[in-house]
């Protein structure tokens, strides 16, 4: 059952919530206790839907841990049992959410530069959660004092990993490659360098990597493979060490640029010309 706060409300602005999810630049538009108020915000919303169970995960930012652990605390604070399933690229949350059939919030950016921070949030089976369908009414309980719940939810830590990489291998039919194929990966710092190493081993490919380990700070290049200048790296990778063909992904994994045996990006946005 629910009791009723009389914490005093946080500002928050309205700018951050966009489309299909919220995002904002972070210690200015979003800090710990704007993302605790934001969980609280997300648990109201489901309680009004007697949902009580919600997935959450994260990318490798260097403030999703701690905005992960505040979302949480205003989840499990409102009543909500969390699945937290850690470190993840957004594409396994959608999983998640299909293969619990609960909702979830993902603590992303996605291709932003890295003072920004944001939340993904979505009902069971990847359905987004965006303005039309739930946004504004989670921006508009974050406006308010919200209720508490008088027994507090728990967490439950959850490794996905099997499931998710048996998932993602249906897709792959091994018949119809005759040989090992070659594939430059820039991962860009993001969570392609913890993912494809998980989840694409032992399958007839030889990946050369580049950019893989996990820095919040995205060092080499930003993590958004629409800007040509991005894709610098990964076609100086094809072009020295001459694969099959390139992937560079953004920094949750839900954006990926090919690059041919030659180094031409594969055009979809007219970026060669």
């Amino acid at each position: 059952s629910l009791g009723y706060s009389f914490m005093s409300k946080v500002t928050i602005n309205d700018h951050i919530f966009r489309g299909y999810d919220l995002r904002g630049v972070s210690n200015v538009d979003l800090s710990e206790e704007i993302m605790e108020h934001l969980g609280k915000a997300y648990a109201t919303f489901l309680y009004q839907r007697r949902i009580w169970e919600v997935v959450v995960g994260r990318d490798n930012r260097t403030t999703s841990e701690a905005y992960t652990n505040a979302v949480i605390k205003g989840l499990v604070d409102s009543g909500s049992i969390v699945i937290d399933i850690g470190l993840c690229d957004s594409p396994m949350i959608y999983f998640a959410t299909s293969f619990l059939k609960i909702p979830g919030a993902m603590i992303t950016a996605s291709h932003n530069s890295k003072e920004y921070n944001g939340i993904k949030l979505m009902k069971k089976n990847a359905e987004p959660i965006g303005i039309n369908t739930g946004l504004l009414k989670i921006r508009n309980l974050s406006n308010k004092d919200l209720p508490f719940s008088k027994e507090k939810g728990k967490v439950i830590n959850k490794n996905l990993y099997s499931e998710y990489k048996k998932y993602v291998l249906s897709f792959f039919n091994n018949k119809v490659i005759n040989k090992k194929i070659t594939i430059v990966v820039d991962a860009g710092n993001g969570m392609a360098g913890k993912i494809v190493p998980l989840i694409y081993k032992n399958i007839p490919v030889k990946i050369i990597k580049q950019d893989f380990n996990l820095d919040g700070s995205f060092p080499n290049h930003l993590p958004n493979p629409e800007i040509k200048e991005n894709l610098t790296h990964i076609i100086e990778g094809v072009r020295k060490n001459k694969p099959d063909f390139g992937i560079a992904f953004d920094g949750d994994m839900d954006r990926v640029f090919f690059v041919d045996e030659i180094g031409d990006i594969a055009d979809p946005l007219g970026m060669n010309g």
